[in-house]
């Protein structure tokens, strides 16, 4: 649910996060874990090579329930996003 004003959005629900999106965009496999390394290394690390065994990737997942957040409008190509 959102409300939308000159001023910018207001949403609130389950929502997907602003770096699981911005982790898509760059993705030729789009959110596919299986085949995209991005999606991979950022969600669920490089903590399953023994060489980097101190990184478990983004806690969190790409969906927070109960989340508010609040998108700028556009100010000269310029958006900005809080959660």
């Amino acid at each position: 649910m959102g409300i939308e004003s000159p001023y910018g959005t207001i949403t609130a629900g389950r929502l997907t996060t602003p770096l699981f999106v911005s982790t898509i965009l760059f993705n030729p496999f789009i959110d596919s874990y299986q085949f995209s390394p991005m999606v991979w290394h950022t969600y669920l690390g490089l903590g399953t090579f023994p060489t980097y065994t101190t990184d478990q990737g983004v806690t969190g997942g790409s969906g927070w329930s109960n989340a508010v957040s609040y998108a700028s409008p556009n100010l000269n190509g310029l958006t900005a996003t809080a959660m």
